[in-house]
């Protein structure tokens, strides 16, 4: 059998990356920690306003937004992550905003001790677990069948011409469509696509915990090895506990860092290929819970029935059934067979069934490692 094209990988484990994450976050709510977190987040919120309340606080020339999720961000690496990390999280920070945010910090910090106590150390960030914790993963489902619908990727199981919910003209494009891999990209966005992905690499402080937790720069400080100033140098320190994987990824981030990639695209194909995560397109990613195509409906299927089980809400809109309540695990696997069969997948109710069972089995055996 030929090996699927490079470009058709890396959008698989990209479909990967986002799945581990919406499993191991289901996984979370399902213990029952997604509460606790929703409860820090509020102490959070709270201890932040009468920190600006106190000091008169103006956020002048940053993003407000953007801060507040940066700090959340601080106060996770500090309570869950290693040392190495949070220090170079904590540098990075403080090299985006003013030193007076330290006082709001370490006020807040203190403020969310007992919230903070009560949660163990989760193997998703708090921020995806609050953003993807109440809902399904409607967003890289679309995403997907977007790759799908466009021939951007192909998988067996997706049939759109036999939903029920295509009209004539659908049918007719899906039919006569070919893939737009080849299609030619504009000069222009080209640029704007590279400019982009380097802007969130550079501007991504997850990012530069790393850079700045284990890169330095020899011209900015005073290293000697061996008698010799190390000006003109590029030092990376990595300590003796990390690792393999980690090791590997911090390489990668640190060339990511120094050599901005400026690989030409001209087709379609050629931002599928290179622009990926770091770690997909360096090749240092493992897929975890996808392990070959068929499975990536398979997924979303499983996922979609044990929550709707689990929650017993609908939060699609019904074309059979209804008005039948969500009672048992045959009612949801029914109503999920309904919503993936009317987009393209055809899946009946024991399917769906078996599809839960496997997910369960992934569920139990996933270790995301952060």
């Amino acid at each position: 059998m030929p090996r699927i094209p490079q470009h058709e990988r890396n959008m698989l484990n990209y479909i990967d990356q986002q799945l581990t994450a919406e499993i191991a976050v289901w996984r979370i709510v399902k213990s029952g920690w997604f509460d606790k977190v929703k409860v820090l987040k509020k102490a959070f919120d709270s201890a932040l306003d009468m920190k600006e309340i106190s000091i008169d606080l103006l956020i002048k020339g940053e993003d407000e937004h953007r801060l507040e999720i940066d700090l959340f961000d601080l106060l996770n690496q500090r309570n869950s992550g290693n040392e190495y990390e949070y220090e170079g999280y904590r540098r990075r920070f403080f090299q985006n905003y003013s030193k007076e945010h330290e006082m709001t910090f370490d006020y807040i910090f203190e403020m969310t001790r007992d919230e903070r106590s009560a949660l163990p150390k989760l193997d998703q960030p708090w921020i995806t677990i609050l953003n993807k914790g109440e809902d399904y993963p409607f967003e890289n489902l679309k995403t997907y069948i977007d790759w799908l619908w466009y021939r951007v990727i192909s998988d067996a199981s997706f049939t759109p011409n036999l939903s029920k919910t295509m009209n004539d003209e659908q049918k007719k494009y899906w039919n006569c469509s070919e893939s737009i891999l080849g299609d030619k990209v504009e000069p222009e966005i080209a640029r704007n696509v590279i400019k982009d992905w380097n802007d969130i690499t550079a501007g991504n402080l997850a990012l530069g915990s790393c850079i700045e937790g284990f890169y330095f720069d020899g011209d900015k400080m005073t290293t000697v090895i061996e008698g010799k100033t190390m000006q003109g140098c590029h030092i990376v320190a990595l300590p003796k506990q990390i690792d393999e994987a980690m090791f590997d990824t911090t390489l990668e981030y640190v060339k990511s860092y120094l050599f901005k990639k400026q690989i030409p695209i001209e087709t379609i194909r050629d931002i599928y290929t290179h622009y990926l995560p770091i770690n997909i397109r360096t090749k240092t990613y493992k897929r975890q819970v996808i392990k070959n195509k068929s499975m990536v409906s398979m997924l979303f299927v499983g996922l979609f029935c044990d929550r709707l089980y689990e929650t017993k809400i609908v939060k699609w809109k019904r074309t059979h059934s209804k008005n039948t309540k969500i009672e048992t695990l045959h009612d949801a696997a029914e109503c999920v067979a309904e919503f993936f069969s009317d987009i393209g997948f055809q899946y009946e109710t024991e399917s769906v069934v078996n599809a839960r069972k496997k997910l369960l089995k992934i569920i139990n055996e996933l270790d995301v490692n952060h």
